[in-house]
């Protein structure tokens, strides 16, 4: 059993109490706040999960730790926080994003600089970005976009997928991926395999609907059949893969006129339909507003569908939370803009897919 409340802190400054009698740990960042009691459920034996970026400095109910850069904090029995996270052990988080259009304009940019600075200060397992990193596929953009987003890029825990305006221009996003249309990202508690859907056609910036071929799927299959147990299995891709609403004018045009632009994947319901039973969860952006779906086959475990929305036009992303490859509950929005934490108050609208 643990010998008192485990006290971490952070290079963010974030602290961490973990008691013995507690089936969970908690983090904060807010000092100066009042303290709130940790809740006693059940004897923990051991630590399994933290973020990899907290140390262990002391182990008491009432003591003073000093930080990296030896301000002193007092710490007591709790988490002063105002904005607060419960970490269940052996319960792991991923970050959904997408669609950042950096090169688009000077805003843009410094909402990636807060969606940045928001990830790094919350306990994250893992990041997956489906595609649109640039606006214009130039590769001063794919640079700048590395600048912004090294400390990220350097824990290893970020994941990438090109999409169809990392295509155009200078094709910067031929390089997101190797020029492989089908890979596997795995890491601790997840199996992530990432879908190349853009095609040569989105060089052009009418012609933005996605492809996907015969080969490709049965390459997915053979992927998540690989999966190790006890591992959320996961796809995450660019494109939707279910028809979604028309978000604009040329969208609405385009869908009257029957030209595929604003149409989704054309083998988006046969890739579903192989990978159900094989597959937890499903990754995508290229449409600016988030939506979610379910399919509920019969006799096979739901498969659920998420598209992240334009994470920097919201100013807000979902995070996963999985157990021994399991979703636990629906995901949580977490926003980085104080001016739009209004904006996502209730969850993103359900296509609710019966198969």
């Amino acid at each position: 059993m643990l010998p008192g409340p485990l006290i971490l802190i952070g290079q963010f400054g974030e602290a961490v109490i973990a008691h013995p009698k507690a089936n969970f740990i908690m983090v904060g960042t807010t000092w100066g706040r009042e303290p709130r009691q940790v809740r006693k459920e059940v004897t923990v034996t051991h630590l399994r999960v933290c973020p990899d970026h907290l140390k262990l400095v002391g182990s008491d109910r009432h003591r003073s730790v000093t930080d990296s850069s030896r301000k002193k904090m007092k710490v007591r029995h709790g988490v002063v926080s105002r904005r607060r996270w419960i970490i269940l052990m052996g319960v792991k988080r991923l970050a959904h994003i997408s669609d950042i259009h950096l090169g688009r304009s000077r805003q843009i940019e410094r909402q990636s600089e807060m969606l940045v600075e928001k990830l790094l200060g919350i306990p994250l397992d893992h990041i997956v970005l489906t595609g649109d990193l640039t606006h214009r596929g130039r590769h001063v953009e794919l640079r700048r976009f590395k600048e912004i987003f090294a400390p990220l890029l350097a824990t290893g825990k970020m994941t990438m997928i090109p999409g169809n305006h990392d295509r155009v221009g200078e094709d910067a996003g031929l390089s997101i991926m190797g020029g492989r249309r089908v890979d596997l990202a795995s890491a601790p508690g997840l199996h992530l395999v990432r879908v190349d859907s853009t095609g040569p056609h989105n060089r052009s910036y009418f012609d933005s609907h996605g492809m996907l071929c015969e080969k490709v799927i049965q390459q997915v299959v053979e992927m998540l059949e690989r999966s190790p147990p006890d591992s959320l299995r996961v796809v995450a891709l660019h494109h939707h893969v279910l028809p979604l609403p028309e978000e604009d004018f040329f969208e609405r045009f385009s869908a009257k006129m029957g030209w595929p632009n604003a149409a989704e994947l054309a083998l988006g319901p046969h890739l579903l339909t192989q990978i159900q039973g094989r597959c937890d969860l499903v990754l995508h952006g290229h449409r600016h507003v988030p939506w979610e779906s379910e399919l509920r086959p019969s006799g096979l475990q739901p498969l659920s569908i998420y598209n992240a929305g334009s994470s920097v036009e919201m100013g807000a992303f979902r995070v996963f939370e999985h157990e021994a490859g399991a979703l636990r509950d629906a995901p949580d929005w977490v926003t980085f803009e104080s001016e739009r934490d209004a904006r996502i108050k209730a969850p993103s609208p359900l296509l609710e897919v019966r198969s």
